[in-house]
């Protein structure tokens, strides 16, 4: 029996030590390597439109890669249509009044205006001798009356105010507009040019097209909606352009800077481990990440948001995975 009780106390005393150094052992690991999470993340780009118009034709579907300058949608406003034709009729007629006032008047007209003025010269002379003959018979005769005088003075001045005036018109029309008219006829063009290219830019607007790659992430309106301006109809993720936000306890701020390089695993990807380099650093707390663990030193810490890039194209890499960082407690001493 008491070599029995001898065995069992060699069995409890082998197992205690046992436990004792699995649990030295994983305090020591747990000491010197703790896990830093970090998710991926990247842009995300609204689609939208300049004006409000109904929804005609939707081009792109949730998950479709699209290329800058694709056409996304096509709205349909008529208001916006008629306001750039109507607009496009006024440039025409500020050009032809411009064209009107660089040319002046057509010769065919020049040379109307010309013949009016020669044929009111022949009126004034016929008149001139009508009123000779009877200012004569008045002064030397009193053959006429005064009154008839008069009437034939008068007749004579009407005469000559006609000739003068189609003179003056046949003249300014030979000379063509005055400056003055020529500027204002230009500023007209150039405000009705700017009318039209505002108008047509908003007809542009009716088909929105991308800006940049990527990929729609989700649609928010259906063919034959409504949609005001400035309101999301897609939105899209740039996976060209991804990187890690990881928060950084404020113990541990001076732990990274940026260009500093760590490695990090993405179980997703079946934890491919990949290196990733900082780029930035929040300089101001993020408060909205506070940890509510009281420390040693007795306070909250607050976290930093930090962002890598990897140095290499991952393939399969998505916006949301997590990543995973080795962060051993020697890299708390930098």
């Amino acid at each position: 029996m008491s070599v029995k009780k001898n065995g069992m106390k060699i069995i409890v005393f082998t197992v205690i030590i046992i436990v004792l150094a699995v649990g030295f052992l994983l305090s020591h690991f747990s000491s010197s390597q703790e896990i830093l999470e970090g998710i991926v993340d990247t842009d995300e780009i609204n689609i939208a439109s300049k004006v409000t118009g109904r929804i005609d034709e939707l081009h792109v579907k949730e998950g479709d890669n699209i290329h800058n300058k694709q056409l996304i949608v096509s709205l349909f406003d008529k208001q916006t249509t008629e306001s750039a034709r109507q607009a496009k009729e006024n440039l025409e007629a500020a050009i032809a009044s411009q064209e009107k006032a660089h040319n002046g008047e057509r010769s065919e007209y020049i040379e109307s205006l010309k013949a009016s003025w020669i044929s009111a010269q022949a009126d004034e002379k016929n008149v001139k001798m009508l009123s000779d003959r009877i200012i004569n018979l008045y002064d030397n005769s009193r053959a006429v009356s005064a009154q008839e005088r008069d009437d034939a003075v008068a007749k004579y001045n009407i005469a000559r105010q006609k000739t003068n005036s189609a003179y003056e018109q046949y003249m300014q029309a030979k000379r063509g507009n005055r400056e003055e008219d020529i500027r204002i006829a230009d500023a007209n063009v150039n405000a009705a040019k700017a009318a039209f290219d505002s108008a047509q830019s908003l007809v542009n607007e009716l088909s929105v097209t991308a800006k940049n790659n990527g990929q729609i992430s989700k649609r928010f309106a259906n063919e034959g909606e409504l949609v005001s301006a400035g309101t999301p109809i897609y939105s899209m993720v740039d996976l060209n352009n991804l990187w890690v936000t990881v928060n950084l306890r404020e113990d541990r701020f001076n732990a990274l800077k940026i260009g500093d390089t760590i490695e990090g695993s993405i179980p997703a990807l079946k934890n491919r481990n990949v290196k990733f380099k900082v780029f930035f650093i929040n300089p101001k707390a993020n408060f909205a990440t506070w940890r509510a663990t009281r420390q040693s030193s007795g306070y909250d810490v607050r976290t930093f948001e930090v962002r890598l890039r990897s140095e290499e194209n991952v393939e399969g890499m998505r916006p949301g995975m997590s990543v995973i960082f080795d962060w051993p407690v020697n890299h708390d001493a930098k």
